[in-house]
Protein backbone atom coordinates (compact mmCIF):
# COMPACT_ATOMS: atom_id res chain seq x y z
CA UNK A 1 0.00 0.00 0.00
CA UNK A 2 1.28 3.55 -1.08
CA UNK A 3 2.14 5.97 1.88
CA UNK A 4 -1.07 8.85 2.49
CA UNK A 5 -0.80 11.83 0.54
CA UNK A 6 0.33 14.77 2.93
CA UNK A 7 -3.09 16.41 3.33
CA UNK A 8 -4.42 12.51 4.61
CA UNK A 9 -1.04 12.62 7.11
CA UNK A 10 -1.38 15.96 7.89
CA UNK A 11 1.86 15.84 10.05
CA UNK A 12 3.18 19.55 10.07
CA UNK A 13 1.53 22.69 9.40
CA UNK A 14 2.80 22.87 6.43
CA UNK A 15 0.78 19.81 5.21
CA UNK A 16 -2.84 21.31 6.26
CA UNK A 17 -4.83 22.40 3.77
CA UNK A 18 -6.18 25.43 5.20
CA UNK A 19 -2.38 26.53 5.75
CA UNK A 20 -1.66 25.63 2.11
CA UNK A 21 -4.56 27.93 0.83
CA UNK A 22 -3.49 30.76 2.66
CA UNK A 23 -0.47 30.68 1.34
CA UNK A 24 -1.92 30.44 -2.37
CA UNK A 25 -3.62 33.73 -0.89
CA UNK A 26 -0.80 35.66 0.08
CA UNK A 27 1.10 34.97 -2.43
CA UNK A 28 -1.00 35.63 -5.73
CA UNK A 29 -3.50 38.06 -3.76
CA UNK A 30 -0.19 39.85 -2.85
CA UNK A 31 -0.38 41.17 -6.63
CA UNK A 32 -4.37 42.24 -6.29
CA UNK A 33 -3.52 43.92 -3.29
CA UNK A 34 -0.89 45.82 -4.49
CA UNK A 35 -2.93 47.12 -7.58
CA UNK A 36 -5.79 48.08 -4.93
CA UNK A 37 -3.28 49.97 -2.39
CA UNK A 38 -0.61 51.29 -5.05
CA UNK A 39 -3.07 51.74 -8.36
CA UNK A 40 -6.56 52.78 -6.81
CA UNK A 41 -5.92 53.92 -2.90
CA UNK A 42 -8.22 51.36 -1.44
CA UNK A 43 -8.16 48.35 0.34
CA UNK A 44 -8.35 44.87 -0.11
CA UNK A 45 -11.90 44.87 2.49
CA UNK A 46 -12.93 47.63 0.63
CA UNK A 47 -12.38 46.46 -3.21
CA UNK A 48 -14.36 43.40 -1.76
CA UNK A 49 -17.63 45.13 -1.07
CA UNK A 50 -17.24 47.14 -4.06
CA UNK A 51 -16.96 43.62 -5.55
CA UNK A 52 -20.68 42.96 -4.13
CA UNK A 53 -22.28 45.98 -4.54
CA UNK A 54 -21.09 46.38 -8.29
CA UNK A 55 -22.79 43.92 -9.72
CA UNK A 56 -26.05 45.42 -7.46
CA UNK A 57 -28.20 48.89 -8.06
CA UNK A 58 -27.28 48.67 -3.52
CA UNK A 59 -27.48 46.83 -0.93
CA UNK A 60 -28.67 47.11 2.52
CA UNK A 61 -25.82 47.10 4.78
CA UNK A 62 -26.29 44.25 6.49
CA UNK A 63 -27.08 42.28 2.98
CA UNK A 64 -23.45 43.36 2.11
CA UNK A 65 -22.14 41.97 5.58
CA UNK A 66 -23.81 38.80 5.09
CA UNK A 67 -22.83 38.54 1.28
CA UNK A 68 -19.24 39.12 2.37
CA UNK A 69 -18.48 37.44 4.61
CA UNK A 70 -17.84 40.25 7.38
CA UNK A 71 -19.33 40.97 10.89
CA UNK A 72 -21.61 43.99 10.75
CA UNK A 73 -18.96 46.33 12.10
CA UNK A 74 -16.42 46.15 9.91
CA UNK A 75 -18.73 46.03 7.37
CA UNK A 76 -19.56 49.60 8.69
CA UNK A 77 -16.09 50.88 8.97
CA UNK A 78 -15.43 50.02 5.33
CA UNK A 79 -18.45 51.47 4.29
CA UNK A 80 -17.87 54.54 6.15
CA UNK A 81 -13.80 54.88 4.20
CA UNK A 82 -15.67 53.69 0.87
CA UNK A 83 -18.35 57.17 1.51
CA UNK A 84 -15.30 59.30 2.72
CA UNK A 85 -13.32 58.12 -0.60
CA UNK A 86 -16.57 59.08 -2.63
CA UNK A 87 -16.66 55.58 -4.11
CA UNK A 88 -19.89 54.27 -2.76
CA UNK A 89 -22.82 56.62 -1.18
CA UNK A 90 -25.44 55.74 1.75
CA UNK A 91 -28.63 56.13 0.53
CA UNK A 92 -31.84 56.35 3.27
CA UNK A 93 -35.14 54.48 1.94
CA UNK A 94 -37.93 56.60 0.91
CA UNK A 95 -40.27 54.56 2.50
CA UNK A 96 -38.14 54.15 5.85
CA UNK A 97 -35.36 56.81 6.48
CA UNK A 98 -33.86 55.12 9.20
CA UNK A 99 -32.84 52.13 6.75
CA UNK A 100 -30.30 52.98 4.10
CA UNK A 101 -28.60 51.36 1.13
CA UNK A 102 -25.20 51.22 -0.29
CA UNK A 103 -24.17 51.62 -4.03
CA UNK A 104 -21.32 52.25 -5.71
CA UNK A 105 -21.29 55.85 -7.18
CA UNK A 106 -19.45 56.43 -10.63
CA UNK A 107 -16.08 56.85 -9.61
CA UNK A 108 -16.81 53.47 -7.40
CA UNK A 109 -18.11 51.47 -10.66
CA UNK A 110 -14.76 53.09 -12.66
CA UNK A 111 -12.40 51.67 -10.08
CA UNK A 112 -14.16 48.33 -10.05
CA UNK A 113 -14.41 48.20 -14.11
CA UNK A 114 -10.73 48.67 -14.00
CA UNK A 115 -9.69 46.59 -11.42
CA UNK A 116 -11.76 43.59 -12.03
CA UNK A 117 -10.03 42.56 -15.30
CA UNK A 118 -6.52 43.12 -13.33
CA UNK A 119 -7.71 40.62 -10.50
CA UNK A 120 -9.37 37.95 -13.42
CA UNK A 121 -6.48 38.26 -15.17
CA UNK A 122 -4.03 37.05 -12.29
CA UNK A 123 -6.28 34.43 -11.53
CA UNK A 124 -6.29 33.46 -15.13
CA UNK A 125 -2.34 33.09 -14.78
CA UNK A 126 -2.64 31.11 -11.77
CA UNK A 127 -5.04 28.88 -12.87
CA UNK A 128 -2.61 28.46 -16.35
CA UNK A 129 -1.03 25.94 -15.31
CA UNK A 130 -4.27 23.14 -15.26
CA UNK A 131 -6.30 21.69 -17.82
CA UNK A 132 -9.61 22.38 -18.56
CA UNK A 133 -10.86 19.42 -16.67
CA UNK A 134 -9.06 20.00 -14.09
CA UNK A 135 -10.50 23.95 -13.41
CA UNK A 136 -13.87 22.43 -13.67
CA UNK A 137 -13.16 19.66 -10.82
CA UNK A 138 -11.16 22.47 -8.84
CA UNK A 139 -14.62 24.86 -9.17
CA UNK A 140 -16.74 21.70 -7.37
CA UNK A 141 -14.05 20.61 -5.46
CA UNK A 142 -13.93 24.33 -3.67
CA UNK A 143 -17.86 24.40 -3.75
CA UNK A 144 -17.92 21.76 -1.48
CA UNK A 145 -14.77 22.24 0.92
CA UNK A 146 -16.70 26.08 1.06
CA UNK A 147 -19.45 24.25 2.08
CA UNK A 148 -17.96 21.54 4.60
CA UNK A 149 -16.26 24.17 5.92
CA UNK A 150 -19.58 26.13 6.82
CA UNK A 151 -20.59 22.96 8.35
CA UNK A 152 -17.43 22.36 10.52
CA UNK A 153 -17.67 25.96 12.02
CA UNK A 154 -21.15 25.76 12.41
CA UNK A 155 -20.42 22.25 14.85
CA UNK A 156 -17.54 23.38 16.36
CA UNK A 157 -18.28 27.71 17.15
CA UNK A 158 -19.72 27.29 20.44
CA UNK A 159 -16.70 24.86 21.56
CA UNK A 160 -14.30 27.44 21.24
CA UNK A 161 -13.51 30.64 22.97
CA UNK A 162 -13.36 34.19 20.92
CA UNK A 163 -10.31 36.34 21.01
CA UNK A 164 -11.19 39.58 23.07
CA UNK A 165 -9.62 41.75 19.84
CA UNK A 166 -11.41 44.90 22.31
CA UNK A 167 -9.30 44.35 24.89
CA UNK A 168 -5.40 44.01 23.30
CA UNK A 169 -5.30 40.73 22.49
CA UNK A 170 -6.60 37.02 22.75
CA UNK A 171 -6.44 37.28 26.75
CA UNK A 172 -5.22 33.41 27.22
CA UNK A 173 -3.75 31.90 29.93
CA UNK A 174 -0.10 31.58 29.08
CA UNK A 175 0.76 28.23 29.56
Amino acid sequence: MSDPSRLRRLDTLVDMPLYRISRLLAEAGSLVVRACEGRFGITRREWRLMSYLAPTEGLSPSALSRAAGLDKARTSRTIAALVDKRLAERLALPSDRRHAVVRLTAQGRRIHDELLPLARRINQDVLAVLSDEEVDWLDGVLDRLQAQATAVVAAHDAALPRAQRRQGGARRPIV
